[in-house]
């Protein structure tokens, strides 16, 4: 009973919020300015600055964004000059220890895409000795490569393939492919804040998990091949 009568002391008292930020990034950015370090990474740098936009409007804030590479954003967010990156980051960056990684708030799966559903149900079964075609220099390329027995035929554009082709699986449908059973990966994206920074954190994965749906149709919409 003693750990509840704590409880409600805290609640009852202004000195115990929970979550909270040390350096007052939300109260801050609240009715002033949200600065946002992009990576030109596509589709996700379209994708991720119109969620912000958004999310920057819930905030009566304005966005300032400053563009540079990962590296260089990542050290300005530590630096606590940033107080979001959006970069096509997933859950395994290598940044996760050095600043605070949202939830995943769209979840994309590498797959293999056929012309037709019998060539679906075939390489469903079995990739061996399979011709299947991928953007050059891609992770799905190497993915394939390393984790298939398909013989990899690197494209420059995805857009001409009329074979069996490893793409994410948001362009399925505009490369008129089906869908088959053998999935290469999967990346959770997520956005990046100031460790410790942990209700502007929570704000901004309450806000993205509520647009699942939309991200997916921002995605579809900007990653054309």
């Amino acid at each position: 009973m003693r750990w509840l009568a704590l409880l409600f002391v805290c609640v009852l008292t202004a000195g115990c919020q929970y979550p909270r930020d040390p350096e007052g990034t939300l109260d801050r950015v609240r009715g002033g300015t949200l600065r946002v370090g992009v990576a030109p990474v596509e589709p996700w740098e379209a994708v991720e600055k119109q969620l912000l936009r958004e999310f920057a409007r819930t905030l009566d804030a304005r966005v300032e964004w400053v563009e540079g590479s990962e590296s260089e954003l990542m050290a300005a967010l530590e630096g606590r000059r940033l107080d979001i990156v959006i970069a096509g980051l997933d859950r395994s960056s290598v940044w996760i220890k050095e600043a605070a990684l949202t939830r995943p708030y769209v979840t994309v799966q590498s797959v293999i895409g056929a012309p037709d559903p019998t060539t679906a149900r075939r390489l469903s079964d079995d990739l061996e000795g399979e011709r299947i075609a991928v953007e050059a220099h891609s992770p799905e390329a190497a993915k394939l490569e390393t984790d298939t027995d398909a013989v990899v035929v690197p494209v420059e554009s995805l857009a001409d393939v009329r074979g069996p082709a490893a793409v994410p699986d948001y362009l399925l449908d505009d490369l008129g492919l089906v869908r088959t059973d053998a999935e290469l990966d999967e990346h959770g994206h997520a956005m990046a804040v100031s460790l410790g920074e942990n209700a502007m954190l929570v704000t901004l994965e309450r806000f993205l998990l509520d647009r699942e749906a939309y991200a997916r149709e921002l995605l579809e919409r900007e990653g054309k091949p």
